[in-house]
């Protein structure tokens, strides 16, 4: 690498060159010729012995050079240029001529990029490519060792910033430029950065080559960048090996032309029209200092002028001595190029194609703050010859005689009052001719935050939670102490045991038993041991027994209660003794059925029935088992949002992050809480963390750009929806879609159980009940449950004893009971009993990822709609509507409907949902839209024929379990208790839960089906026994069936969890009465 000091040593090794063309003369002989930024730095010794196989000579030629790198400038000539090898033939002497003559066989470049990157040395192999024909396939290549004498500081090399500035090629050219043999003109382009304000010479990229389209693809050069100012008969030796030229999608470029119109124009000038290829890369070394200049002055203009003219080259044909030709200027056009793009953090690269202008001095200062053009004397020059010619003006040498009136003034005019002539440049306008360009930076001008540094400033706003260990209260904490107080009395007595009879433990004695006893009442440790023991089961029998309503009449029921508590307390304490005593495992644990997945699905479906109340008990509950995960936090804050309750909302946001601050959905949520809040710079930490965790979401994204929207940050904002416009073209698949609220899918597990969904409306007429083939129905006493106010839990070791059945009956049109098949009764049966299954595939319950259809404000909508973040939602179908340039989609109707209906502007969601069903008419999801509209707003005749519309087509719609819900809830209220029992069993297929199975319950008693009542109303109880309506049923169904033990069980805990429909509780106390 290069030396901290002024100077460095560079040492060059060529060793072994193999592939060697054969010569047709006898005798022959090579050397090989180093040259570096056009000056020659060594030649080896003629070498001319070949190895045994006639295609290798070894060299073994060392040369050394001193390189300057006192300065960027030093380092910058050292990047961007080259390395060349030359393979050269020495031909024999002539008779004349008395030195040898030497022919260059072929060229190789070798980039000396690493040595700034501190490598003290490096090995490679370079391929010596000619353009002579004879050569073979396989070309000449040498092994090359490059050592230094010293290394660049690591500091200079970590503050120092590599620049690639890449001019692809200038596409539509004026239908005026044909390309011919030989090339009539070469084309430069220059490129002005603003890096230092003396420094007023821009990068010039020359022998720009006007080709056809067809032979500028075709050529081997074009898949690398060429190295700048070498000559052209290097051939394939002018590639950059460590630059490919890869291909960008239009869509992903930055430039102005990379709409859908510009994008059909440009693929056809790409393939079709004449261009000017200069495909070359240039590079600049920025120190610490520099880049922060560039940066700053980035901010203050981000505009960069590129400049293109076309130059005649000299005729072929000669002229005579001692006059020279002319070399004339013109098309002078230029493009402006917007790099505020390098100012987002983390930006490393930009690339596009920018159109080309006319040039005009005052446009040109104004935009890119830029004291003079390049190319605008020259041109003004060569102008200002023709002119004269024209006029008869003398010409001596190169020094032209013209009147002061022709010459250009400042603003672009003549000063003579003569316009100047911009009829070339003109043509530009009308080809429309872009030029690409694409600037890469070895790191980015302003770095990205680490996710390190994030996570501090989140941990800052949001201190982390340390959970305390969980627990358990009531009863099952009040066990765990009985039964730990058995096993350490258990355990102290064993060591006692041992201590006394240490010697006699072989022997069988009999007054063993009387001596231990003794032992322990003379010591006074039996009396401690029964105090510890008396505080546990005293606290055991009020947690268990709290909720006993009766009063012990007579001294008869007293002893009855004292028996069973003794017979508790006895079977509780073996079971204590054997944990500490046996010898075998203890068997496993029968699995739960209300897991926390569970508890979600029956949040969602309250949320359906617009039972926000209950959802919340739900959602209580579910962090009363576990509240040590950000999800089940997450869902509560989104839950809070449908209730308006955005202070509460932001306090469960709080507890997600305190737990994880990297749960994306809870940055993502919160981040919209800061902005509508108003606390712009911490919002602005919270996406960005988001981002950074989670880079392929264009959800994440889209929400960041319009939170920048709101804080006023226009660069940022097009950065980010940039990105997710990137994203969702080409990983639209894998993007992290949030879960939805109020829409469901269906499930894997079901669709071997529901294929069709007419199977369960086309069954036989002929066909009997089932009943007769019920296995076991229920006849014991429902087991007591205690429901704590607090946290509301949904206790498993309480859950009625009224199991399911093993029959299920449906129902024809005519109300005929029929019999199901054995596939199909074994379908629903273990999607009622084996409900702790949907939880293998309760992500699958979620929403898919969105068709790759949707654009990525319409996926964002929906998200936001989702959890009812309408400001934001607002913005992202703003923003849909004004990029699209078609007429609106059915998914973006279908979601300002839905942003109606959300905002309970009932009236106008009807009007947009149907003008569409006129266009749509199938779309089952417009439909079951617009039936949710009717149901809300309570016309549900009107969303009953949407909703039977919606399931009537081909395809189901996205919230296919909603529409369930509400249909089955329809027919109840009209009485139509067939429809409403095939509904909702078509529900239990889809995803089993205890708001479907209280439909078919409530259906099948209204039919006076009241075994197939008990049946499910059971397990619904069994999934959530905290529900009123279901006690209220199941007491009703037992009062019909004469069971009077069950109906006042059932009636007891109607009571306990307050029945709000007044009607049906007026309902349930008179039948109820009629038994009591």
């Amino acid at each position: 690498s290069i030396m901290a000091s002024k100077n460095g040593k560079l040492e060059i090794q060529l060793k072994e060159c193999r592939h060697l063309p054969k010569s047709p003369e006898q005798t022959e002989s090579f050397l090989i010729r180093l040259t570096f930024n056009g000056k020659n730095i060594g030649e080896s010794s003629k070498a001319s012995e070949r190895s045994e196989d006639g295609g290798s000579i070894l060299f073994d030629f060392v040369a050394s050079v001193e390189l300057p790198c006192s300065s960027q400038k030093d380092i910058s000539e050292i990047i961007k240029s080259p390395l060349v090898v030359a393979l050269c033939e020495v031909l024999p002497k002539d008779k004349k001529s008395k030195e040898e003559k030497t022919v260059v066989l072929c060229t190789a470049t070798l980039d000396l990029y690493p040595i700034i990157q501190s490598k003290i040395s490096f090995e490679d192999t370079v391929v010596l490519y000619g353009t002579d024909g004879h050569l073979n396939s396989d070309l000449p290549e040498i092994d090359v060792s490059v050592k230094v004498s010293g290394v660049l500081s690591k500091g200079i090399v970590e503050d120092g910033t590599l620049i690639r500035l890449r001019v692809d090629s200038l596409y539509s050219v004026p239908e005026s430029w044909v390309p011919t043999e030989p090339c009539a003109h070469n084309f430069d382009a220059s490129v002005r950065l603003p890096i230092l304000e003396s420094e007023e010479t821009p990068v010039v990229v020359t022998k720009g080559v006007l080709t056809k389209a067809q032979e500028a693809d075709s050529q081997i050069l074009s898949t690398h960048w060429k190295w700048p100012n070498l000559p052209s008969d290097f051939g394939q030796a002018l590639m950059i090996a460590t630059s490919p030229n890869e291909p960008c999608a239009l869509e992903d470029e930055d430039g102005a032309l990379n709409s859908k119109e510009d994008i059909a124009f440009r693929s056809n000038a790409q393939q079709q029209r004449p261009r000017v290829t200069w495909n070359t890369e240039e590079r600049l070394w920025l120190d610490k200092s520099t880049s922060k200049e560039l940066c700053d002055n980035l901010a203050a203009c981000p505009v960069v002028p590129v400049e293109v003219t076309r130059i005649s080259l000299p005729s072929q044909t000669g002229k005579a001595k001692g006059k020279e030709e002319e070399v004339n200027h013109s098309f002078h056009g230029i493009a402006y190029v917007d790099l505020s793009a390098l100012l987002f953090p983390g930006v490393r690269m930009i690339r596009g194609a920018y159109p080309i202008e006319i040039f005009n001095e005052v446009d040109f200062t104004s935009k890119t703050c830029c004291k003079s053009s390049h190319f605008a004397g020259l041109v003004s020059k060569s102008s200002l010859a023709m002119l004269s010619k024209s006029k008869g003006g003398k010409r001596t040498g190169s020094t032209l005689k013209v009147s002061t009136t022709d010459l250009p003034a400042s603003d672009g005019t003549q000063m003579g009052g003569n316009a100047p002539d911009n009829s070339e440049s003109q043509e530009y306008v009308a080809a429309r001719s872009y030029i690409v360009i694409e600037l890469h930076f070895s790191k980015p001008l302003i770095p990205k935050r680490s996710e390190a540094v994030l996570a501090q400033r989140i941990i800052e706003y949001i201190p982390p939670r340390h959970m305390p260990p969980k627990r358990p209260g009531g009863v099952d904490g009040a066990l765990l102490n009985y039964k730990a107080s058995v096993a350490s009395i258990v355990k102290q007595l064993l060591i006692h045991f041992r201590k006394m009879n240490s010697e006699k433990l072989e022997g069988a004695d009999s007054n063993l038993k009387s001596q231990f006893l003794y032992s322990l009442n003379s010591s006074g440790k039996y009396y401690a041991f029964k105090e510890d023991l008396k505080r546990t089961i005293v606290k055991l029998v009020r947690e268990k027994y709290i909720s006993e309503s009766k009063k012990f009449q007579d001294y008869t029921s007293l002893q009855t209660f004292i028996a069973e508590l003794y017979a508790y307390l006895i079977e509780e304490m073996r079971n204590g003794t054997d944990a500490v005593l046996a010898l075998e495992n203890p068997p496993p644990e029968a699995p739960s059925y209300t897991t926390n997945d569970l508890l979600k699905m029956f949040a969602d479906e309250a949320a359906i029935y617009q039972d926000f109340n209950q959802a919340d008990l739900f959602h209580r509950q579910r962090l009363v088992e576990d509240d040590s995960l950000a999800a089940h936090w997450y869902d509560y804050a989104v839950h809070n949002f449908w209730c308006n309750n955005s202070e509460k909302a932001e306090q469960c946001l709080k507890q997600a992050l305190g737990l994880d601050y990297c749960h994306v959905p809870s940055l993502l949520l919160y981040g919209i809480c800061c902005a509508l809040d108003g606390r712009l710079e911490e919002g602005e930490r919270v996406l960005e963390m988001a981002t950074t965790k989670d880079p392929e979401s264009v959800v994440s994204w889209v929400i960041s750009g319009l939170f920048y929207e709101i804080a006023g940050k226009p660069m940022n904002q097009n950065q980010c929806l940039k990105m997710a416009t990137s994203f969702g073209e080409y990983q639209q698949q894998k993007t992290v879609i949030l879960p939805k609220r109020l829409k469901g899918k269906e499930p894997s597990f079901v669709s071997s159980a529901i294929t069709n969904r007419s199977a369960l409306l086309q069954k036989g007429s002929d066909e009997k009940d089932i009943s007769s083939t019920s296995t076991a129905t229920t006849k014991q006493d429902v087991s007591q449950t205690v429901v704590n106010e607090d946290s509301v839990p949904v206790n498993v070791e309480a859950q009625t004893s009224i199991t399911s059945s093993d029959q299920l009956v449906t129902n024809l049109p005519q109300g005929e009971s029929v019999k199901m098949d054995a596939a199909e009764l074994s379908s629903v049966k273990e999607a009622g009993s084996s409900t702790h299954n949907l939880l293998q595939s309760s992500k699958e319950l979620l929403p898919s990822n969105t068709a790759p259809t949707k654009s990525v404000f319409l996926i964002t909508a929906d998200y936001l709609l989702d959890i009812n973040a309408l400001k934001f939602a607002e913005m992202a179908l703003a923003h849909e509507c004004g990029t699209s340039t078609s007429s609106p989609s059915s998914s973006f109707i279908i979601s300002k409907a839905k942003y109606l209906l959300n905002l309970k502007e009932y009236v106008k969601a009807e009007e947009t949902l149907m003008e569409l069903t006129k266009k749509d008419i199938q779309n089952p999801t417009v439909w079951s839209t617009l039936g949710h509209v009717y149901y809300l707003s309570e016309k549900y005749q009107q969303a009953q024929k949407c909703y039977e519309r919606a399931l009537s087509l081909v395809t189901d719609c996205d919230d296919i379990r909603c529409v369930y819900l509400r249909l089955g809830d329809i027919y109840l209220k009209y009485n139509e208790y067939n429809n409403a029992k095939r509904t909702f069993l078509m529900a239990v297929k889809l995803s089993p839960s205890a708001f479907t199975w209280r439909g078919v319950g409530i259906a099948c008693y209204k039919l006076n089906e009241l075994e197939n009542a008990l049946d499910a109303l059971s397990e619904s109880n069994m999934l959530n026994n905290t529900d009123p309506i279901v006690w209220a049923y199941l007491t009703l169904v037992c009062v019909k069936t004469h069971r009077v033990a069950e109906a006042e069980h059932a009636f007891k805990f109607m009571k306990l969890s307050n029945l709000m429909d007044d009607d049906l509780n007026q309902e349930v106390e008179e039948a109820f009465m009629k038994i009591s």
